[in-house]
């Protein structure tokens, strides 16, 4: 029977494709299937070009046509390329007036068949956008972010602010912090900082909300010293009392069970040393501390472990945490660990 269809489309779309359609088409309903279709790939478009608010044929002209199209589907180096980009705008223009107009201005009734034709054709242009070299969807500004060659400065995470839509940068900074153990330390602070302020208020919010509930049940250490590398410390009063004593009570204990590991050359001489990775996530929150609800138990915390050798008092304690041991408290720990009078001390 010509009307048909393919058979089983599912096994000749993509998964993302097969998504938008699936519940719709699974019953029959192949005309809202398609207008479904056809809106999700307006939206592919819009976020692929940075263009919002822009529809149907002007959206397409803005960012396929012209000498520096809004989104560039391949180099535009060569005669083929050009005339590749120019097409695939055709294409998508003509499906515009022949497809998706169409069932917006009158009452259509599309066949299993019409469907499966139509949806292969979307699958098919929609393939070049996939392999646009511009990172526009989330994954691909995750992937561009997290990349080893993301420059750390604030100028840079300007720039890269500009070409990422308003309403892709709440969802681009949750995604950050999920993923922040394949980050790299103090590489991201910029980014995160310009999209928290770049955020809506109530986006804001919900991005705390968020951080919360994750932090109440978070065990991880990585992940942990990835959220203080990422989450700047004037905004740790904006988190809720029970994520935050929890998260205090982490960093106390890594205090507490700091060690250090020296490394020796063949004739027993120390020519290195590593804080065990217990000390490492309190080292990652010195900037946050001085926020601590339980900051006065931490420096009491700094001062009494430091006298537990030698080793943790120089290359530890006073090396991280100077700062929280009082001078006399210094003078007393330097002269029990050295033996030195007053006139030795390096401080």
């Amino acid at each position: 029977m010509p009307n048909k269809g393919i058979g089983n489309i599912k096994d000749f779309i993509s998964k993302d494709i097969w998504n938008v359609i699936k519940d719709n088409y699974e019953r029959g309903s192949y005309t809202t299937a398609i207008t479904n279709l056809i809106q999700y790939i307006n939206e592919t478009v819009q976020d692929k070009a940075n263009l919002e608010n822009i529809d149907n044929t002007s959206l397409i002209e803005q960012a396929f046509f012209g000498k520096s199209p809004k989104l560039q589907i391949n180099k535009l180096q060569t005669r083929t390329e050009k005339d590749v980009q120019e097409g695939v705008g055709h294409l998508f223009k003509g499906a515009c007036l022949a497809i998706r107009n169409p069932r917006s201005h009158e009452r259509y009734t599309d066949n299993k068949l019409t469907a499966d034709r139509i949806i292969l054709f979307y699958d098919y242009v929609l393939d070049f956008i996939r392999k646009s070299e511009q990172p526009k969807l989330i994954d691909d500004w995750i992937e561009f972010i997290f990349d080893s060659d993301f420059v750390a400065t604030e100028q840079y995470a300007e720039e890269t602010l500009k070409e990422i839509s308003q309403k892709k940068r709440y969802d681009l900074l949750v995604n950050i912090f999920r993923n922040r153990e394949n980050g790299m330390p103090n590489k991201l602070n910029y980014i995160v900082e310009k999209l928290m302020q770049s955020i809506s208020p109530d986006e804001y919010n919900e991005f705390i909300k968020g951080l919360n509930k994750e932090l109440i049940q978070c065990n991880n250490d990585n992940k942990l010293i990835m959220f203080f590398n990422l989450f700047p410390h004037s905004q740790w009063g904006k988190l809720q009392k029970l994520s935050k004593l929890r998260v205090e009570n982490i960093v106390l204990k890594s205090i507490i069970n700091a060690a250090v590991e020296y490394e020796e050359d063949g004739f027993g001489h120390c020519y290195d040393c590593h804080i065990s990775s217990e000390g490492m996530l309190a080292v990652h929150a010195i900037e946050h501390i001085p926020m601590f609800d339980t900051f006065e138990d931490i420096k009491k915390a700094v001062q009494d472990n430091a006298r537990k050798d030698r080793n943790l008092f120089d290359d530890y304690f006073m090396k991280y945490f100077s700062q929280y041991i009082d001078q006399d408290e210094k003078v007393e720990l330097y002269s029990e660990s050295e033996g030195a009078d007053s006139n030795d001390l390096p401080f």
